[in-house]
């Protein structure tokens, strides 16, 4: 809704260009923050921290479901 608020299109796009701006540097300052904390993790390396962000093929198997859980739950978060 806000979008529309600063939609124009017979007039200067300004506005809606400073609210991409706006948006812009929000996701920055996420992207920023997120590297904060992975740069904060000890007793890993790298190369696994990132590991654990890319899919498996156990994931779409018809028991993934299943073993992600019992991972989940070795871990000690659930």
């Amino acid at each position: 809704m806000i979008i529309l608020f600063f939609y124009n299109p017979s007039s200067s796009m300004k506005g809606l260009r400073l609210f991409e701006m706006f948006v812009c540097l929000l996701v920055l300052g996420v992207v920023i923050c997120f590297s904060i904390q992975l740069s904060l993790i000890t007793g890993t390396s790298v190369g696994e921290v990132f590991r654990g962000y890319l899919p498996s093929g156990a994931v779409v198997e018809q028991q993934g479901s299943v073993v992600a859980f019992q991972q989940y739950k070795e871990l000690g978060r659930y």
